[in-house]
Order: C-alpha cells, then structure tokens, then sequence
C-alpha cells in the first residue's frame, strides 16, 4: 500500500521530513523519549492540513518515511509505541541513539 509517488501529499511530507527542522524536530522528539514522528507530526498537520489523516494510509507512510530517514542516520529502531496526545498518528517507531565507534586501534 502507500502513497504514489506522484502523489502531491508525499512531496510535501518528504520535504518536511528531510528538512532541517524536520530533521531536528525528530531527533529532539527521540531524545525527549517519544517516537521520532511525533517531531514532525505536527509540522505535517500544518502542511496538509485535512490530507494528514490515518484514512489514506497518510500517516503509515510518513511512519516509515520517518523510519528510513532515522535509519540512514544511524539511528537504531527501539518499539513501535503510542504518539502522544495532539498527534494524528497513532503509533510510532521509537528509536535510539546511533552507536559511536571508535574503531580498531592497531598496536
């Protein structure tokens, strides 16, 4: 399922989620203990207004638009858990902080 690719909700919301604010929006919504939708979600009621809505699929796919983009930077996937209250969607990956490595040192 999903939306199109040509479909104009998707354009808009992979703009905002690719942002810099969305992008720090999310990441902040991980550190305060919250699914990294929840940054943006309220970004994307904004944007779409009446279009962000479960119904649609909208809000499963800027789930896993959400998902990709903690992924790529390298965010680790925790539990899918509830959105807090004033999100449209109604659940949501958690995810924690990517791992440093340091590396092998060679003696």
């Amino acid at each position: 399922m999903g939306l199109k690719n040509d479909d104009p909700r998707l354009f808009e919301m992979m703009k905002i989620i690719q942002s810099v604010e969305g992008i720090k929006a999310m990441v902040l919504a991980t550190n305060d203990g919250h699914p990294a939708l929840a940054g943006v979600d309220p970004l994307l009621q904004i944007a779409l207004g009446a279009e962000y809505k479960r119904e649609d699929d909208v809000t499963q796919e800027a789930g896993w638009r959400v998902v990709k983009e903690m992924r790529e930077m390298g965010f680790q996937d925790v539990v899918a858990t509830k959105m807090p209250p004033g999100c449209i969607a109604g659940k949501a990956m958690m995810f924690k902080q990517p791992q440093v490595s340091t590396g092998t040192v060679k003696v």
